[in-house]
């Protein structure tokens, strides 16, 4: 089963509240699950949670035109000096 953001950061506020693992662990998920949720989102709410999701969705567009930009340029600079034009 996969769970939703929303349904992470409340397991992870059960446990904050004092829930013990036992308890989490034989109704919803493994230990391990737990441990890598607390450690990936561990102290965030659901809207920081889309915030950084936001960002990252953001950095790979920006990573994503840089790249396109740097091979525009490296073709247009072959162009110059095969034809022999400088700047």
């Amino acid at each position: 089963m996969r769970y939703g953001k929303d349904e992470i950061v409340g397991v992870l506020k059960q446990i904050e509240a004092g829930r013990t693992l036992t308890d989490l662990t034989q109704e919803l998920v493994s230990r391990a699950t737990l441990y890598a949720w607390r450690s990936k989102y561990g102290g965030m709410d659901v809207g920081d949670i889309q915030q950084i999701e936001e960002m990252r969705e953001e950095n790979r567009s920006l990573r994503h035109a840089v790249a396109c930009l740097t091979s525009d340029k490296k073709a247009l600079k072959a162009v110059i000096e095969k034809n022999g034009w400088s700047l």
